[in-house]
């Protein structure tokens, strides 16, 4: 039977039979195999996937063709992010397909022989009676091929002439408004808001639920979060992946998104949103520490500064009048607070300063690369800063290998380290030619040489992590003698400030 396919005449049959299935169905893909006793059946006809190798390159669920055709059974998928089974796999997230339909094709022995599959893209849902049109091109495949078998002469195209009625469309919902790349300004979440929705979604996703539902469920929570999840829901819906658009709401951090889209293409997005939890989880603590170390120094400092500025008015004015009755100058200590008061009383000081604040928070993007790349040059936040980022990037990269992702994938946007290994350099000389500390290129190349380096990234980032809160707590340790010292200046100033005018108005008289 395998012959049969072969024939010429079969061969066109199966060509305008495809037309047909197209005419009638509208599907972006499909395809006719065929091949009696194969595992796996030809390529007879083809739209939309490549004909070699269609086997092994092409984008679409190959264990629902393969099932179709040892159980006979039909198959009709209104919306693939309903049906556990296939919205996790790669190649329907890949090719990001949404609806799809495949008939089985009987050979005049009774049993599977061939196939044909239809598929649509960002398609919610099948119109009326798919799946029953697709039926029906088979049944004429079969009766074809039984009259072939049976050696009937002069057999004509049973496609030629009128074609299958096409089915009713489908109700058409009112128009929704385009998807905008801001469409609506969120505001951005803390880490601990994101570890929470993170981790509700990997259960309610692991549990089985599907993802549009999930988010669904999420949206009913107040506050902002529950406002992101509707719309990331309306997404979804309207045909984009996860990580496209968590990319374009602009109110997920850069790695989440990247995890996201390394779960898609992997298909374990489950595991990657209960790993996206835990690095949320464990930057929320890594920053509360932070923050904790560097309030009281801050109030500290802050109450310092006002009081440097306010006192002197309050505490040197009688003083100040004695020594103009007196005809004598004041002190320049006394005069340097007494001026930098009169100065910041005065709103025009105070409105370039408050222009200069609004400026430097709607374009951070603009200087905070260069802060950061001068506070690396002082030693203690330069360390800290490097071992923050290289706990960071190394927990990435280890979470993207261990989805499946290969390397070049990992590294995304990192032009430099892609080249290096495009041209056939190892990932452990590009780190060290592009100046990474030496441990990372030394453990990474022994993970390299090991096959293990999903594994030394993790204890590479442990590592980092470990440093980071040594350096933190020594940071700590630092500020708070220099807080004191600080104190101690501010106070004999302000005394130094007070006694010389009396000292002064005393040898007047």
């Amino acid at each position: 039977m395998s012959s049969l396919g072969s024939q010429p005449q079969v061969a066109r049959v199966f060509q305008s039979a495809l037309r047909q299935v197209v005419a009638v169905t509208e599907a972006e893909r499909s395809v006719i195999l065929f091949g009696e006793g194969l595992e796996e059946p030809k390529v007879r006809a083809v739209t939309g996937f490549p004909a070699d190798n269609f086997w092994l390159t092409a984008p679409l669920s190959l264990s629902l063709l393969r099932n179709v055709c040892k159980t006979g059974e039909p198959v009709e998928v209104a919306d693939v992010n309903d049906t556990p089974g296939l919205q996790a796999e790669l190649s329907m997230v890949l090719a990001n397909v949404r609806s799809l339909a495949c008939a089985p094709i009987w050979s005049p022995r009774g049993n599977v022989a061939g196939l044909i599959y239809a598929d649509w893209v960002g398609r919610a849902s099948l119109r009326p009676r798919i799946l029953p049109r697709l039926q029906e091109v088979a049944r004429q495949i079969e009766a074809f091929l039984r009259k072939v078998e049976a050696g009937e002469p002069n057999l004509r195209d049973p496609f030629e002439g009128a074609p299958l009625e096409k089915p009713a469309p489908r109700p058409v919902a009112p128009a929704a408004p385009p998807i905008s790349r801001r469409s609506r300004r969120f505001p951005i979440p803390d880490a601990r808001s994101l570890s929470v929705f993170f981790r509700s979604l990997a259960a309610m996703f692991g549990a089985g639920l599907p993802l549009v539902r999930s988010l669904y469920s999420l949206s009913k929570n107040p506050g902002k979060m529950g406002e992101i999840s509707e719309e990331l829901a309306r997404r979804l819906e309207r045909g984009q992946p996860l990580s496209l658009a968590a990319a374009e709401l602009q109110v997920f951090p850069a790695m989440a998104v990247t995890i996201l889209r390394a779960g898609e293409k992997s298909g374990r997005l489950h595991l990657c949103l209960e790993r996206l939890a835990e690095l949320e989880d464990h930057n929320h603590q890594r920053w509360s520490k932070l923050r904790s170390a560097l309030i009281y120094p801050a109030f500290v400092l802050a109450a310092c500064a006002l009081f440097l500025v306010l006192a002197p008015a309050a505490m040197l004015s009688a003083q100040v009048k004695l020594l103009e009755n007196l005809r004598t100058p004041l002190p320049w200590v006394s005069q340097v607070l007494l001026g930098a008061y009169g100065a910041l009383v005065k709103p025009w000081v105070w409105l370039p300063l408050l222009f200069v604040a609004v400026w430097a928070l709607r374009r951070h993007d603009l200087w905070s690369g260069k802060l950061i790349a001068l506070l690396r040059r002082w030693s203690p936040l330069g360390d800290l800063l490097v071992s923050y980022e290289m706990s960071q990037w190394c927990d990435l990269l280890s979470l993207q290998l261990q989805s499946g992702l290969s390397i070049l994938n990992c590294l995304g946007a990192d032009t430099s380290l892609r080249q290096g290994l495009i041209e056939g350099e190892e990932l452990s000389s590009c780190l060290r030619r592009q100046g990474y500390p030496r441990i990372v290129s030394e453990i990474v190349r022994a993970g390299e040489e090991s096959g293990r380096l999903a594994d030394m990234l993790g204890w590479l980032s442990r590592h980092f992590d470990e440093d980071f809160q040594n350096r933190l707590e020594t940071l700590t340790r630092l500020i708070e003698p220099l807080v004191m010292a600080i104190l101690g200046i501010v106070a004999g100033a302000l005394m130094i400030a007070t006694l010389l005018p009396m000292s002064k108005a005393l040898q007047s008289l």
